[in-house]
């Protein structure tokens, strides 16, 4: 499901949610058949009855899905507290996972010496059509960056799309960055892995833009008061 933004009375998608419509083919095929394996593999002489194996199975990729959800939001406030100066008790962090990440995070941060500019803030392209909200805005060896954290167990190449989305829409909103970087915060080992996407940003940027174009073209809903929506849905019923 999409989801909305509405900005000064004004319905926006998301960028993840555009982002979201690109297929994932047989990537996620294969994950998710590697889930239902791996279920089969670790109940198989437990005395649960080989059927209900077999039907939990099915599905047990979207338990891990919304597992994995959960630990990244988990990580995700936590480190938004920490930029913004909110004390909390590091002793309290349940999950090894969350604890090795944020951990992690910290080991980063001091590493290089950042500087927070902003974090969690919600940005819109009222000229392209959508909306978002950043990690943060940093300022690391020198330059300033989009950034985005991630607990993914790999850095993807539409990565990239999300953080040129948001440096346009800064851009547009009148803040100036020099580019973009992703870290990601291994949940298994605590180690952090930085990979800057500055010199493919304006590629990444067209790519994205193509994809707005897409959605806008193809889209199933009206959006309040985003008149490149309505004119969308107007085509659609004039062709129909």
């Amino acid at each position: 499901m999409s989801r909305i933004y509405e900005i000064d009375g004004v319905e926006y998608p998301s960028v993840t949610s555009l982002i979201g419509t690109l297929s994932k083919g047989d990537q996620l095929l294969t994950w998710a058949s590697k889930q239902a394996l791996d279920y089969v593999a670790n109940n198989m002489g437990g005395g649960m009855p080989l059927e209900k194996i077999f039907e939990n199975a099915k599905t047990n990729h979207l338990i891990v899905l919304d597992e994995a959800a959960s630990i990244g939001s988990e990580i995700h406030a936590l480190i938004e507290k920490n930029i913004k100066g909110q004390w909390f008790d590091y002793r309290t962090i349940q999950r090894p996972e969350v604890k090795k990440a944020f951990f992690g995070y910290l080991d980063w941060k001091k590493a290089h010496r950042v500087r927070f500019v902003t974090t969690e803030k919600t940005v819109v392209s009222k000229i392209h059509g959508f909306a978002g909200t950043l990690d943060t805005v940093l300022e690391f060896e020198g330059h300033l960056y989009v950034t985005d954290w991630k607990s993914s167990n790999s850095i993807y190449d539409t990565f990239g799309l999300q953080l040129s989305a948001y440096r346009e829409a800064l851009r547009e909103m009148g803040l100036k960055t020099d580019g973009q970087i992703i870290v990601r915060l291994d949940k298994a080992t605590g180690k952090s892995e930085t990979k800057e996407f500055t010199q493919s940003h304006e590629k990444n940027l067209d790519a994205f833009l193509k994809l707005v174009d897409f959605w806008y073209s193809f889209k199933s809903r009206r959006l309040k008061g985003n008149p490149r929506a309505n004119s969308a849905e107007l085509k659609a019923r004039l062709v129909a």
